[in-house]
Formats: structure tokens, sequence, C-alpha cells
């Protein structure tokens, strides 16, 4: 559980984030989970940063635990019509994991969603194998959807991927 001394927050993140990002992006564990399955180098990241700057699309923010960046969270595919928009989130180092650190950083990526950008749903796919996101999307409040068959293709393997949302006032 978060110790009640440490501080977690988010903020948007910046172009002196990205070498740290690219590092954990290349951690397998951390590449399996947002199944990514190329090696990312910091000019490829450089371009996707500037890139993010012009789209209204995404939001990305570094979970930082006591002014230490830690992790990413992110709303993506933002639809702002229907009010919706999907997330992801990873914690670049593994002392970091199973500590509540997560679960407090989708609150607050919740809350922003919610409050300042005026959403009323956000959803997150994860590999129906990943026990321990699933527990932290659950605890938080994330009802499943579904199950997404053979969905994605990690390691030369077909994995299936589960929906869950969270949806405003439910």
């Amino acid at each position: 559980m978060v110790d009640p001394s440490d501080k977690v927050s988010i903020r948007l993140i910046e172009k002196e984030d990205l070498r740290r990002i690219v590092y954990w992006l290349n951690k397998r564990e951390v590449a399996d989970a947002l199944v990514l399955n190329r090696m990312v180098t910091y000019e490829d990241e450089l371009i996707w940063f500037e890139n993010y700057l012009q789209d209204d699309k995404k939001k990305v923010f570094a979970i930082e635990v006591n002014g230490c960046h830690v992790g990413n969270i992110s709303l993506f595919n933002i639809d702002w019509f229907h009010r919706r928009a999907l997330m992801s989130i990873f914690l670049g180092e593994e002392e970091f994991r199973g500590k509540g650190i997560g679960s407090e950083a989708i609150r607050q990526l919740i809350a922003i969603a919610f409050y300042k950008l005026s959403l009323l749903r956000v959803g997150v796919e994860t590999l129906s194998d990943n026990l321990n996101a699933i527990r932290c999307y659950e605890k938080i409040g994330m009802k499943r959807e579904g199950v997404q068959r053979s969905y994605v293709n990690l390691n030369g393997k077909q994995r299936d991927m589960l929906l869950l949302s969270y949806i405003k006032n439910e």
C-alpha cells in the first residue's frame, strides 16, 4: 500500500522525461504489458512526442511519487463527441508496483477525465492473464465488459485482451 507519507501525483509529460520513458518501454515486462512488439529509440520517442503535442486525442501524464517520476498514465483515443477515452498505465520500476501507486494514479486520471475534460467513460484493455492489472482496475471500480479473443500477437503468440471500463455516475 502507498505509505501515508508518500505523495502520488500526476503531471503532463515533458520532453525531459523521454529518455527515462524509452528506458522503461524497452524493459520486457513493461513492453509486454503494453503489447509493444518492438524496441523504442529515443529518436522514435522524440518524433512521437512532437506529434503528441499536436494531438488533442491524447493526454499523457507522468506518475510521480514524492516528486520522482516512476511511470506513465495516459488517456488516448479521446472521442470528444461521444465523451469517452481509453487509458493505459505502467510503472517503470518494479519496486513501485503492488503498493497502490497505480490505483491512486488511476483515481487522479479518472477525476481529470470526468471533471476537467468532461468525459463520461474511461475504458482500458489489458492482457486477460495480467491479474495484477485486473485486480488494480477492479479495485478502483472498473467493471469487466468482455474478452477480445485472440486480439493481439505478443511475442509470436495470439493473446486475449480483457476490456474494462469506469462510467461516470455509476
